[in-house]
């Protein structure tokens, strides 16, 4: 007989779309107060170069919003927490292209935006 594995409790429909909806406002806050974060940290603190980022938000703001929630909905939980901590630089992953590639991600996605609402 194999040895049992204790895998933790399972998760449900209703776990998933509770990640969904917590990662979609987690999207939201981000989409809201990432742009100020990022513009400081790269040295530019006029007011006009965060304005210009929020700009096209209505674009990239909803479509943040949809992918934080769909991704919510399909990774479940645990793993949206490890990517929102890998996003936001509160967790340390074990693959750094990982962080890249979602902070990338992101910065095409308001790119894509800016250039839309043109």
């Amino acid at each position: 007989m194999r040895p049992r594995i204790y895998s933790g409790e399972k998760e449900t429909i209703f776990d998933h779309l509770a990640a969904g909806i917590i990662s979609a406002v987690a999207m939201f806050a981000t989409s809201a107060v990432g742009p100020v974060i990022a513009t400081v940290r790269a040295g530019g603190t006029s007011p006009g170069s965060v304005l210009l980022i929020y700009r096209g938000m209505y674009i990239w703001g909803i479509v943040a919003v949809a992918v934080g929630f769909i991704a919510g909905l399909i990774l479940g939980p645990r793993r949206m927490a490890q990517l929102f901590g890998y996003l936001w630089g509160t967790e340390d992953p074990e693959n750094r292209a990982l962080t890249t590639t979602l902070r990338v991600g992101l910065a095409a996605l308001i790119a894509v935006g800016l250039v839309l609402s043109w």
